[in-house]
């Protein structure tokens, strides 16, 4: 709120956040981050490195995040759930923490960033936006 009051410069701020930090696995609270940023006219990039093939959607069955009492998120070590899956999962598409909420298409989200050489064992990486970043990029 201190920044919100005191920079005009919002609409050209970007928070750029990792979805789970790798040292302890501690999940950011990407709900509160895109909510407060939407709020502020900032906009949001997710760094989904740790995130990608652990939490979200999958073609199979949904690793889902819940939120305690606390409104902490939470994994609680089972996280899988087939028998929630439906075909309609499977076309939510999207993997990682994004996908686990169900933030993908938050309004104060610019793009996701996934990189390949954690979980899908490989190189290279994808930046997941909308089609006029994706322009911009290339």
């Amino acid at each position: 709120e201190e920044v919100a009051s005191s920079s005009s410069l919002l609409s050209s701020t970007l928070i750029v956040v990792e979805s789970v930090y790798s040292m302890d696995g501690d999940i950011a609270p990407l709900k509160e981050i895109l909510e407060m940023a939407q709020g502020m006219g900032a906009r949001v990039m997710v760094d989904e490195a740790h995130g990608l093939g652990v939490y979200g959607h999958t073609n199979k069955q949904n690793l889902e995040l819940t939120m305690n009492e606390n409104n902490n998120v939470h994994f609680d070590g089972n996280g899988v759930n087939s028998d929630k899956s439906t075909d309609d999962d499977k076309t939510k598409g999207g993997t990682g923490v994004l996908a686990a909420l169900n933030l993908e298409s938050h309004p104060a989200l610019l793009c996701s960033v996934y990189t390949f050489g954690k979980a899908a064992g490989c190189h290279g990486a994808v930046v997941a936006g909308s089609s006029t970043l994706i322009s911009y990029l290339v």
